[in-house]
């Protein structure tokens, strides 16, 4: 708890006021204020003095009960502003910019434009109330937001000069990719994700009365095309005929058919539970879930090959690997590729692998079983029905928006659509010949 005084440094007239912080160990600090008191000796025990008692003139009286008003706002405002920090965070600095505050209406307008204070501020104040969509923003969104502040402070920190919040534009930005790129050693389109965060998160300086540089709008976050990685029919009869006696090995692949055939992100794939199975008026079973990614709703159908796993396991999905979401993905992903490895998944494809050593991604030709990973049934269900279902009806399932962006996902061209088009001609002219055929022979 703090305790906050004032006191002066002079026996002189007019002498400058000076407010006190104290709590704890070494959280003692002092600065000056904009108040003075004409007798110092009027200001004792840290607070100015009952003028009931004193012998002075009207006009004295009235300008000490002033300025001890005065001094009680300032005690309540720098007792409550300095809430926003931890005691062991306070610093001289802080009770400066609190005082700044005070005598600037309550905002924090010169110590937030440090950007580096700004980006604790935007944390702490900010950060909690957004909304997207008239919706409080997700707690991944949240998190995800915070690991792009720290890579923010880090990269400031090599700087090695004051940053302010109006400096971040369009060359600043480039200098943070370089940063994420070069010493953060983080794969391109995690660079360009975080890249669009920083942009948002600086941008919100305007809603406190922080200038903002005038190229900050110009800052774009970027993707690359991940390269794609797709089974073929063998290669996914090799991994589903395997026999296990290890178990880890054996629910993996259960997981695996389930998840080529149900099409779902892993996070939303280790969500799903027999709660979520619902069933239509001809019996068929569903699984009915809110894509957690995109918030978009999804009825998926389940076929005979998942009918067998929840059969297996008395109408559940395979057991987890743990309560955390991300270990699932984690593990899923390890035992994947041992599986796939001891199927003889060898044949060789780009792709990007971690590298420890380098401790980033490294792009180049791997065997496939170690390209695996847990996004692999979402990609693979896509690209196995493509061309055999209509192009909307699997969209409806994995959640793309645009057949553009279903298209890049499997690694498809624009010009894949131009040659479905001639292949739709050939099934109305085959169509077309086998009508005149039966007409002559009838």
């Amino acid at each position: 708890m703090l305790t906050i005084s004032f006191s002066v440094a002079s026996k002189n007239t007019n002498a400058k006021i000076y407010i006190s912080i104290s709590g704890g160990r070494g959280i003692r600090f002092r600065t000056s204020i904009n108040e003075t008191i004409s007798n110092p000796n009027n200001l004792v025990k840290g607070a100015v003095r009952n003028t009931k008692k004193l012998s002075i003139s009207k006009d004295e009286k009235e300008t000490l009960d002033k300025l001890s008003v005065q001094l009680e706002k300032i005690k309540t405002f720098v007792s409550e502003d300095l809430k926003r920090f931890e005691l062991t965070e306070l610093t001289l600095e802080s009770l400066k910019g609190s005082i700044k505050a005070f005598y600037n209406g309550g905002r924090h307008v010169v110590e937030l434009d440090c950007l580096e204070n700004y980006l604790n501020y935007y944390q702490k104040n900010l950060l909690p109330f957004r909304t997207y969509k008239n919706n409080p923003i997700s707690e991944r969104t949240k998190r995800k937001q915070i690991t792009v502040i720290e890579k923010m402070k880090s990269f400031i920190k090599t700087l090695n000069k004051n940053i302010r919040v109006s400096d971040y534009g369009v060359i600043m930005g480039n200098e943070f990719v370089s940063y994420l790129r070069d010493v953060e050693r983080l794969n391109d389109n995690t660079v360009g994700k975080y890249l669009k965060y920083s942009k948002t998160i600086v941008k919100d300086a305007v809603t406190i009365d922080i200038a903002t540089h005038p190229t900050l709008d110009k800052i774009k976050g970027f993707t690359v095309e991940t390269p794609t990685v797709i089974l073929t029919t063998e290669e996914l009869e090799k991994i589903i005929e395997l026999n296990f006696i290890n178990e880890r090995w054996e629910i993996t692949r259960d997981w695996f058919i389930v998840a080529v055939n149900v099409g779902q992100r892993g996070s939303d794939l280790f969500r799903m539970n027999n709660s979520m199975i619902i069933t239509d008026s001809k019996g068929r079973e569903y699984v009915d879930l809110t894509q957690q990614k995109v918030k978009v709703y999804a009825k998926i159908p389940l076929n005979n090959q998942v009918q067998k796993i929840l059969k297996k396991y008395d109408g559940k999905f395979p057991p987890l690997y743990s309560s955390n979401l991300e270990s699932n993905k984690t593990f899923f992903s390890k035992y994947l590729k041992e599986i796939a490895k001891r199927a003889g998944l060898n044949r060789l494809d780009f792709g990007l692998v971690y590298d420890d050593i380098e401790k980033m991604y490294v792009s180049g030709m791997y065997p496939i079983h170690k390209l695996l990973s847990s996004h692999i049934g979402r990609r693979q269900f896509a690209s196995m029905h493509y061309g055999k279902i209509h192009t909307p009806v699997i969209m409806a399932v994995t959640g793309h928006k645009t057949e553009a962006e279903f298209l890049k996902y499997i690694g498809k061209g624009e010009s894949e659509l131009s040659d479905q088009m001639f292949d739709y001609w050939d099934i109305i002219e085959a169509d077309k010949i086998k009508k005149l055929e039966m007409k002559k022979e009838a």
